[in-house]
Order: C-alpha cells, then structure tokens, then sequence
C-alpha cells in the first residue's frame, strides 16, 4: 500500500500567530483610555542595583517609612565571598520585617506549570527564616513574543502547597480572600491600564508618604532578562507581578467558557452571519430601486456588512468581559475564523460560478455559429 504524506507545515506560522492572539488583549486595549492611579501598591525600583550593600541601605530607607507589606521580587540565591555583605543585607531585611509583612520571591525548578507540582526550589541564602515568608515568584511560561495573560495563586513542593507570591501579597493584605482562589489555579490577570507608584532606589525619602502604610514591592521594571510581553507591549516582570496583585485584591475573576461549549456559540454564530447575508441579498433582490439591488449583490458593501457584524460581535464580547459579574470571557477566534472562511467562501463560490456561466455561454454560441 502506498502511503501519501500530506505536508502542512507551512500552516505553522499562521496557527503561531492565531495562538499567540487573545480577545483578553484587544478588549485590554480597547479598554486602555480608562487608566487609573493605583494607590496600594508601589514599586521600588531596583534595575540598576547590584551592590548588596546598596540594596541594604535602600531597605532600610523602606523601613524607616513603615510599609505595611514588603515583598522582593528578586531572589539572592548564592553568598557573597564578603561575608559582610550577606550579613548587611540580612540584617536590613530582618530590622524590615520587624515593622512588616516581608514576603522574599524564591523560584520554583524542573516541574509542570499545567500541575503546578516542582520538584526543585531555589531559595535566597538566609532562608528558610521563621519571621519571613517565601513565596514562589515564577510567571507563566510563554513561548517567545507570546503576551503573559495568566497568574498562578498556588504551586506545590514536596507535597507542601505554596502560595504564588503575587497571591502571598494579597493575602497578607486583605486575608479574607485566602480560599477565595484555592479551588483552581490559574486566573486571567486583569491588566485594565493602571499606573502604579515607582520610586528609584535613590529617592527614598522624598516619597515616604508613598511607602507608608502600602504594598512596597522590590523589583526591576526595565531589566532586559525580565521583559514581559503583555497587551500594552513590553512591560517589567515586577509590574505584572503588581498587576497580577491588584487582579487578587480586586476579586477580578474571569469565568471562562469551556472548548466544547465555545466551539458551540461559534458555530451558531456562523449559521447567524450566513442568514443575515442571505437575507439581505434576498431583502435587496426584492427592492424595486436598481440601486439597492445592485448594491445588495456588491463584494464592497458584503465586506461593510460583516466589518458592522464583527464589531457588534466585538462590542458584545467586551461587555460581556468587562460589563458583568462574573466577567464573561468568550473567545471568539473560532467565530472569526469560521465566518471570514463563509464570507471568502461564497465569494470564491460566486466569481467560480460567474467563471463557469461565462464559459457556457461561449460555448453556446460557439455551437449556434457551427
């Protein structure tokens, strides 16, 4: 028997391009004139710091202002060969932690981000530390130029459940909402445009009122190993660590439609689009102006047809995911695809069908000549 391979690998880059693509990110952008000042959560800003003793000092500064939660966004896994500069950092984190809640990143290795189960963990060199919290700080792992649209609250470690850092965070700050996110893991981060407070390392003081009482976070906001790509471009890892914080803190869950019932309400919608053009083909066939039925049967004025109904579409998916509660996620890159495929489909039917005519009346009267 002979067996026939069929090659579709040049569809990659278009299935890349439709998996990369959310309506979560146009209905963000959409959505992007509404920007707000955040006024819990503020980022100390550590890009261009590498000096522990620097740092040190910094956080000592913070303490001075009295936060009511510090969190590092940042791991410092190995000592120093000064010792003294270990024992500087340590020392300003623990005289931090007298007046706070300290929560430090750790990162989580060689696991399963779908199970969220690790079996390798990667501390700062002072802890484990009773009177400090760990918190994994990992992102949800995207392939290259893909956005970052989800945050984890938990993951587990030899059989111990730890808390996400961004949802430590939150929970620490409002503790009634712990079991709130504990029945799943994975939640839509509600990136609605939001300017948080960042202060440089070296200006500390002349933004204490921004300090006290807040979520102080430590982090880099343009270090080019911790770029995330989100629906507003390239973003620091540490301001979608806020963002996802503030998604938390909000109650902003996102019920998503499950596959088969999305596959369902796209294939209803493109039996929709397909009557609506048969009744506005037939609507104009009927009409007496020669205008209006030519019009009714023109490729230029279907196009404006299906643009309008793509964007009521549009309009009623973004309602539906920002305007209710819950908010209602639908993705309709299944709608989409299918009725672009009945538009460009019947279009292709009507010019093969006119191709064809064409050629038959020709034919025709090739044989009335004969």
């Amino acid at each position: 028997m002979t067996r026939i391979a069929l090659q579709i690998n040049f569809l990659n880059p278009v299935s890349r391009a439709i998996g990369n693509f959310s309506f979560s990110d146009l209905y963000f952008e959409i959505d992007s004139e509404s920007n707000t000042q955040n006024s819990d959560i503020t980022i100390i800003d550590l890009t261009k710091v590498y000096d522990r003793s620097r740092i040190a000092r910094t956080i000592r500064e913070v303490t001075m202002c009295s936060p009511d939660i510090a969190a590092f966004d940042v791991t410092f896994p190995e000592y120093k060969a000064d010792p003294e500069l270990n024992d500087t950092l340590f020392e300003a984190i623990s005289e931090l932690s007298n007046v706070s809640d300290v929560i430090v990143a750790c990162k989580l290795r060689k696991g399963s981000q779908k199970t969220g189960d690790y079996q390798k963990i990667e501390h700062s060199f002072f802890m484990p530390n009773d009177y400090i919290t760990e918190a994994p700080s990992n992102s949800e792992e995207v392939r290259a130029e893909q956005n970052t649209r989800k945050t984890y609250s938990w993951y587990t470690h030899d059989g111990d459940t730890l808390l996400s850092l961004p949802y430590a965070i939150a929970c620490h700050r409002a503790p009634e909402i712990k079991d709130t996110y504990m029945k799943k893991r994975e939640f839509l981060i509600n990136y609605s445009l939001t300017k948080f407070n960042v202060i440089p390392f070296d200006s500390i003081s002349q933004h204490r009122s921004l300090i006290k009482d807040h979520i102080v976070i430590f982090g880099a906001i343009s270090d080019p190993t911790d770029m995330k790509f989100t629906p507003y471009g390239l973003l620091g890892g540490t301001i979608v660590q806020a963002y996802a914080v503030q998604t938390y803190l909000d109650y902003y869950n996102v019920y998503t439609l499950n596959p088969i019932v999305t596959f369902l309400i796209s294939l209803l919608l493109v039996i929709l689009t397909d009557m609506i053009q048969i009744c506005f083909k037939t609507w104009g066939q009927n009409r007496k102006s020669f205008w209006i039925s030519r019009l009714s049967q023109s490729v230029f004025v279907l196009h404006i047809l299906n643009f309008t109904w793509l964007s009521i579409l549009i309009g009623i998916g973004y309602q539906l995911f920002f305007g209710m509660t819950p908010h209602i996620f639908i993705d309709l890159r299944f709608a989409m695809g299918g009725i672009a495929m009945l538009v460009e489909s019947r279009l292709l039917y009507e010019t093969i069908s006119l191709i064809i005519e064409d050629y038959r009346k020709k034919y025709n009267n090739k044989k009335r000549k004969e």
